[in-house]
């Protein structure tokens, strides 16, 4: 049976097992072996040490960002949080895009235990140190 010229066979490393696995050439490589790949119930991908695993908490968080962008613009219209956390999700998503085009070129980096956190946090901190700054350069602004 003919397969064709782009659906070649690739052989890759497991994370966990080191073990080989084969992908097809344009296919959604996990990291991980069908022995180790992660079951619904069980740790998410980005608990292992690895690019794969920190490209994909990097997709977490844009995704959660895009998510946030119409309903801080469309649900909380007017509010006290509204307009500063529309600013917040466009200035995150412009991040994100710019940190996708330097690690094409450099490579995902593996990231450590705080830095997870850190960055699975960042949609909280991140929104309030925005809303604080948003509010104490109006007030500075337009006076109290």
């Amino acid at each position: 049976m003919y397969r064709g010229v782009l659906s070649r066979d690739i052989k890759r490393q497991c994370i966990k097992c080191k073990g080989e696995y084969v992908i097809r050439t344009f296919s959604f490589d996990s990291g991980f072996c069908p022995d180790c790949q992660p079951r619904f119930f069980s740790w998410p991908q980005w608990s292992e040490r690895s690019p794969a695993a920190t490209r994909s908490l990097w997709l977490l968080l844009v995704a959660l960002h895009i998510a946030f962008l119409p309903f801080f613009a469309l649900l909380l219209d007017g509010g006290v949080i509204s307009i500063p956390g529309s600013l917040y999700c466009i200035t995150a998503i412009l991040y994100f895009a710019v940190q996708f085009g330097l690690v094409r070129a450099t490579g995902w980096p593996i990231l450590t235990r705080l830095q997870v956190v850190a960055l699975l946090l960042l949609p909280a901190y991140g929104l309030a140190v925005f809303v604080a700054l948003f509010y104490l350069s109006q007030r500075i602004r337009y006076g109290p």
